[in-house]
């Protein structure tokens, strides 16, 4: 197997680039003269460059989270670092950090599985259709497509927060779907 140094790729990804566009240096592209018309733009094509994003910061988790391993995972999803201590003992009250948990004693049904799934034992009822919400709740705010899609630890997350949006816009308690006190 061939391995291509990072750099002669992008260099050479450019100047394929630059040939299909017919455009052979950047400084080509400031001499080149506009066409004669009413009103003309000269744009630049995008040129890669070498840049070094900054890290992100990472994220201080307390020594005694009880589910440490989905932190990250909530902050990518966007939840506030405010509310993880909170998320952390849901999610360990409500699934032990387990991500495929299933309680089916909770009375909603859709698609043939019945109860509350994942990792913060989101009910069905958030993924059914209603008058309000005839796609479900969740679907209608893009977090999943199926009530199958709570299993996936980022799209519980991602649809939890949902969750506690409504509760935080409909009872001033983000965490009223949990039946967890708001301090």
């Amino acid at each position: 197997m061939f391995k291509v140094p990072f750099v002669v790729f992008m260099a050479v990804s450019n100047l394929l680039t630059a040939t299909v566009l017919a455009i052979t240096t950047p400084k080509e592209i400031s001499t080149q003269e506009a066409p004669e018309t009413q009103s003309s733009v000269m744009v630049e094509p995008p040129m890669a460059s070498l840049v070094t994003l900054p890290a992100k910061k990472k994220l201080v988790i307390p020594s005694d989270a009880k589910c440490p391993q989905w932190w990250q995972t909530a902050v990518d999803a966007g939840w506030a670092k405010k509310e993880l201590p909170t998320l952390d003992m849901i999610m360990f009250r409500e699934s032990r950090c387990l991500p495929k948990a299933l309680n089916s004693q909770d009375p909603n049904t859709v698609d043939g599985i019945k109860g509350s799934l994942g990792l913060v034992q989101l009910n069905a009822f958030w993924v059914q259709s209603t008058t309000y919400y005839p796609k479900g709740y969740l679907q209608t705010q893009n977090a999943v497509n199926n009530i199958r899609d709570l299993y996936d630890p980022y799209l519980n997350l991602l649809s939890a927060l949902e969750v506690w949006k409504y509760g935080q816009d409909r009872h001033g308690c983000g965490w009223y779907a949990w039946a967890t006190s708001c301090k």
